[in-house]
């Protein structure tokens, strides 16, 4: 992985919702109170920090959910994050950053597996009006689809555009269609498991990319 060597002025900067911009974990425990009883024991007996190191694939062996289950969960997430709006706020520090970014002249988009609607609620309720489109996927799967989707809509260059997020499915869905990954290692997965994801660029705090060489 590359020591951060600075973004491009014309670079786009696409970033993911949950845990990249929003500080919603605070609620996974509403969401896992609608898991099974078995594995709402497991994820107790592991513990929430340490399933951080964990990919998804392994997360349904460790703690044995049924794979059924997952878009039945990807929903009730949705509705569960709608139903507190009001009171999740953004990662301590993301809006000022984020503001400075629009300063800057870089354009910023958002693809989330979140509903459209309830990104827009949040970016309305916090003042946080900065992007010039947000997209949603309609999966958890097909986040790569609506990244090549929001680029050919906006004519995003592959040579110089950034995917920023907290999970290594960020990754995998950025490098399937060509651009560039920031990972935040203050949201989903834990710094060690996107290490070994080989992103382009791994930070711990939001300010660190306004501290890039520009």
């Amino acid at each position: 992985m590359d020591h951060i060597k600075g973004i491009n002025r014309q670079s786009s900067l696409i970033f993911d919702f949950d845990g990249t911009i929003a500080d919603s974990f605070e609620f996974l425990e509403p969401f896992i109170n609608e898991l099974p009883l078995q594995v709402k024991q497991k994820i107790n007996e592991v513990g929430i920090e340490a399933l951080r190191d964990y990919s998804l694939t392994d997360l349904v062996k460790i703690t044995g959910l049924p794979v059924i289950m997952i878009p039945v969960l990807f929903l009730k997430f949705r509705k569960i994050f709608a139903d507190n709006l009001a009171k999740i706020k953004p990662v301590s520090g993301m809006p000022s950053v984020l503001w400075e970014l629009r300063k800057r002249n870089y354009p910023l988009y958002i693809v989330t597996i979140n509903s459209r609607d309830t990104v827009m609620g949040f970016l309305e309720n916090n003042k946080m009006n900065m992007f010039e489109d947000v997209m949603a996927t309609k999966g958890l799967f097909d986040k790569h689809l609506r990244l090549r989707k929001l680029m050919d809509k906006h004519g995003i260059d592959t040579n110089n555009d950034y995917y920023i997020g907290d999970d290594f499915r960020d990754i995998l869905a950025a490098r399937k269609v060509g651009i560039k990954v920031i990972a935040v290692s203050w949201g989903l997965n834990s710094r060690k498991l996107l290490e070994q994801y080989q992103p382009d660029f791994l930070i711990s705090k939001p300010e660190e990319l306004l501290n890039l060489p520009l």
